[in-house]
C-alpha cells in the first residue's frame, strides 16, 4: 500500500530537482536492477554510447538492388589499384557491387551455395581473393576476374581431397589453410600457391572431444619472451588448437603449443582480430584468446568482452545459436561516404541472426502427382516443416524433386550487439536486418533479403524511421526510505527542434511505454542543447528515465533536387516537426543525449 505524501502545514518546499547522467556506461544486462550503476542503461537501443554522451545511430541507404535472392555473403578484394572491390553472393551468383546501383549480369554464376568464406592473399601472380563454401569448387578473384582456383588435389592413405568440400580458409605465414567440411582435416598447398597439390594436416588426434572444424585464423601473440604469429584452429566442440611454425609438413618448423577449452563457436565467421588479440565468438560470450586460454571455461566470462551483457548474450545463444549469420566485425569509422557526420568510430559489431534468410519450397514433381512436400531435408541435414512461404534455416540444395527459391520479402528482425571499443560500453541495434557485413573503401555494408545496403549514412533506414529507445538505471536519488511523486522530466538533448521525444518515468522497477511529449518552440534547423520540460507521473521509491526518439527523413518533401549540392542538406517542413533531407543525402544534424533532469515531491517516512 502506498504511503501518503507528507503533510506540509508550514508550506515548506517539498519539490526536489535531481539529475540523471547520460548512460555512457552503456547497456547493462548483467547487474540486478536494484544495484545497477547510475551511468548504465536498462535499455539502449539504437543509441551509441560515447565518452560524455550517447548519440542516435545513423541509418542506412540502398547500395545495390535488383537481387531476387538474399545477399548471404559479402566479400571485399583489397588489392586493386583503384581501391577495394566489393562482391555479393546471392541466388547462386556473385555480383560486383563496388559501385552500387541496379545489378547487371553476374561476374560468376552456377553455384549451389551463397555462404562463402574468403581471405585476401598475395603471391607471385598478384593479389587474390580466395573463396570457398563447402559445396562448390573453390574460387579466386585475380586480375579483375573470378575463376575456379587451380585444381586442388591431395591424398593421405584412403583419404582423398574433394575440393568442393573445403568450406573455410585463412592465410598464415605465406601459406593458405583450407578447412574441410564435417572433418578435423586441414589441407595446405605449397607456400605461395592458391591451388595445386596439397598436404593433409589431420587434427583428429589433437582434438580429444572429436567434432569438426568450424574456423581458423592467424594470431600474433607473445608466449613467454618470444612473439610470433600462430595458427589457430577451432572445433565445434569449443576446443582451440594453437600451432607455432610455418610449414605443417616440416616437424622442425611446426609444433603444437596447446589445446584449450572454450564454449562452442558460433559459426565460421567466429574469429575477430580485436586490437592485438584474437576474439573468439562462442556460446559463452566473446572471449579474447589471450585471456581465455589462461582460465578454465567456467571462469572465462570474467574476461569476456560481453561480460556486461551476459544475460542478453546467453538468451540470444539459447534462441538463435543454430541460425546462420553470427559474425563479428570491427568498424573503425574511417568512412568515405558522403555523410560527413557518420558516427562510426571504433565499434565492434556482432551480428545476431534472429531470423535466418527466408526460402520458399516449390515442387518440381510431375504435375499429375499434385505433390507438395510436407517435410523437407535441408542441405545441413536438418528436417524442416515446408509449407510454401515458411522460413527455412538454411539455403538448401533441392533433393527428391524439391526446388528452392528466395521468399522475396523482408528476412526478419536480426539484431546487433555493438560495443564502443574505446570505452567498452555496449548498446543494441535493432531494425538492421543484416545477414552479413563487410568493409570496403572505409565504408561498412551489409547484405539482406532486399540487396546490399550501406550503413552509417542517412537520416532513416532506407525510408523507415529510426527509433531510439533509452532507459536509465533506476535510482533512489540518495533516499531509499521515502516515496517520491514524480511530476516533471526533461532530457538534455543536443539536436534540433524538429526532434520530439516521448518520455516517462518508470518507478519501482516497472516498465511502461513513454507517451509524454514536451512542448517545443520552433528554433529552425540549427542544432543546440535543448531543455524542454514535460509532465510526468508515478509514485515510487526509485525511478528511471525512459525516452524514445524517432528520426525520419521526408523524401516526398525534399528540399533538394537530384544532383543538387547546396551547402546545407537539412530543413524543416511547413508543420515544423519533420526533418527534411534529400532521399539519400547526408544527415548532418546530431542527436545526442547528455542526461535527464527530473522533479519530484518527497513523501514521509514509512
Amino acid at each position: 500500500m502506498r504511503a501518503a505524501l507528507r503533510a506540509n502545514p508550514q508550506r515548506r518546499q517539498v519539490s526536489v530537482g535531481q539529475s540523471i547522467p547520460a548512460p555512457i556506461g552503456g547497456w547493462d544486462a548483467y547487474n540486478p536492477l536494484a544495484a545497477m550503476p547510475i551511468e548504465n542503461a536498462v535499455i539502449l537501443d539504437n543509441w551509441v554510447p560515447r565518452a560524455g554522451y550517447v548519440e542516435m545511430r545513423r541509418g542506412y541507404v540502398q547500395h545495390a538492388s535488383g537481387f531476387t535472392s538474399p545477399a548471404e555473403s559479402l566479400m571485399a578484394f583489397r588489392g586493386g589499384p583503384a581501391g577495394d572491390s566489393l562482391f555479393a553472393a546471392a541466388g547462386g551468383e556473385i555480383h560486383d557491387v563496388t559501385d552500387g546501383g541496379l545489378i547487371g549480369a553476374p561476374i560468376a554464376s552456377g553455384f549451389s551455395c551463397d555462404r562463402w568464406n574468403s581471405v585476401n592473399y598475395s603471391n607471385a601472380a598478384g593479389a587474390w581473393l580466395v573463396a570457398v563454401n563447402g559445396q562448390d569448387a573453390p574460387q579466386g578473384y585475380n586480375l579483375g576476374a573470378w575463376a575456379p582456383l587451380p585444381a586442388l588435389s591431395g591424398s593421405s592413405g584412403p583419404i582423398v581431397l574433394a575440393p568442393e568440400s573445403l568450406f573455410n580458409v585463412f592465410a598464415h605465414k605465406g601459406r593458405l589453410h583450407y578447412l574441410e567440411q564435417g572433418t578435423l582435416r586441414v589441407w595446405n598447398p605449397a607456400a605461395g600457391a592458391v591451388g595445386g597439390a596439397c598436404t593433409l594436416l589431420d587434427l583428429s588426434s589433437i582434438f580429444s572431444k572429436g567434432g569438426r572444424l568450424v574456423a581458423g585464423g592467424g594470431w600474433s601473440y607473445q608466449f613467454g619472451v618470444t612473439a610470433d604469429d600462430y595458427a589457430v584452429y577451432v572445433s565445434d566442440q569449443g576446443q582451440v588448437a594453437i600451432y607455432q611454425g610455418s610449414d605443417p609438413t616440416n616437424a622442425s618448423d611446426w609444433s603444437l603449443v596447446g589445446v584449450y577449452d572454450f564454449g562452442p563457436p558460433l559459426g565460421p565467421k567466429g574469429l575477430l582480430k580485436f586490437g592485438g588479440d584474437l576474439a573468439v565468438l562462442t556460446s559463452d560470450g566473446v572471449i579474447p584468446l589471450s585471456q581465455g586460454l589462461k582460465l578454465d571455461r567456467s571462469r572465462q566470462n570474467e574476461v569476456a568482452l560481453t561480460a556486461k551483457i551476459v544475460n542478453a548474450f546467453s538468451a540470444a545463444v539459447k534462441n538463435y545459436a543454430a541460425n546462420h549469420g553470427w559474425q563479428g566485425i570491427l568498424y573503425p569509422g574511417q568512412t568515405q561516404s558522403a555523410d560527413v557526420s557518420a558516427s562510426g568510430g571504433s565499434l565492434a559489431i556482432f551480428n545476431v541472426p534472429v531470423s535466418p534468410p527466408p526460402w520458399n519450397a516449390q515442387t518440381t514433381y510431375p504435375a499429375s502427382t499434385g505433390a507438395q512436400p510436407m517435410l523437407v531435408l535441408g542441405s545441413d541435414e536438418t528436417v524442416y516443416a515446408s509449407a510454401v512461404g515458411s522460413n527455412l534455416g538454411h539455403n538448401p540444395v533441392g533433393d527428391g524433386g524439391v526446388h528452392w527459391t528466395a521468399a522475396g520479402a523482408s528476412g526478419g528482425t536480426n539484431i546487433q550487439f555493438v560495443q564502443n571499443v574505446m570505452t567498452g560500453a555496449w548498446c543494441r541495434f535493432v531494425n538492421l536486418d543484416a545477414f552479413c557485413w563487410e568493409l570496403a573503401n572505409g565504408a561498412i555494408y551489409f547484405g539482406s533479403t532486399l540487396g546490399v545496403f550501406q550503413w552509417d549514412v542517412g537520416s532513416d533506414d532506407s525510408g523507415t524511421p529510426i527509433t531510439g529507445d533509452v532507459k536509465s538505471a533506476f535510482t533512489n536519488f540518495g533516499d531509499g526510505s521515502r516515496q517520491k511523486r514524480f511530476t516533471m522530466i526533461r532530457p538534455l538533448l543536443y539536436t534540433t527542434s524538429a526532434v520530439r521525444p516521448t518520455l516517462e518515468i518508470d518507478v519501482d522497477y516497472q516498465e511502461s511505454e513513454p507517451t509524454a511529449a514536451p512542448t517545443i518552440s520552433p528554433q529552425g534547423a540549427a542544432a543546440a542543447i535543448r531543455y524542454d520540460w514535460t509532465s510526468a507521473s508515478g509514485i515510487g521509491y526509485v525511478g528511471a528515465a525512459r525516452m524514445q526518439v524517432q528520426l525520419q527523413g521526408d523524401t516526398a518533401a525534399a528540399l533538394l533536387g537530384v544532383g543538387d549540392t547546396p551547402p546545407h542538406d537539412l530543413g524543416i517542413d511547413s508543420s515544423d516537426d519533420t526533418l527534411l533531407t534529400q532521399g539519400s543525402a547526408p544527415f548532418d544534424v546530431p542527436c545526442q543525449l547528455l542526461g535527464f533532469d527530473v522533479v519530484y515531491e518527497v513523501g514521509g517516512l514509512i
